[in-house]
């Protein structure tokens, strides 16, 4: 929790797993000129990316392994207990 909060107000990036072992530099370098917009080319290498704005209240989920199907039922678990509203790209 101290991490979330340690953070809060800014915008940062976390890596796991095999992936975090070196340096994405095209993601690095795209994020600073892109911005969330980087990401489009590149969650494909990733199982999957999640930007979220915690002020507006809003997630996106982009991924090209993981079923929507799985997400949305993972997600609504998690979330019963506020209002949320799922949405998938059609």
């Amino acid at each position: 929790m101290r991490l979330i909060v340690r953070f809060a107000g800014e915008t940062f990036g976390l890596r796991c797993g095999a992936a975090a072992k070196e340096p994405d530099a095209v993601v690095e370098s795209e994020l600073s000129y892109r911005g969330l917009d980087a990401y489009q080319d590149a969650y494909t290498r990733y199982t999957f990316v999640r930007s979220a704005n915690r002020n507006d209240g809003w997630m996106t989920l982009l991924s090209q392994n993981l079923w929507p199907s799985e997400i949305i039922r993972r997600c609504t678990a998690g979330a019963a207990a506020v209002d949320v509203h799922i949405a998938r790209p059609q």
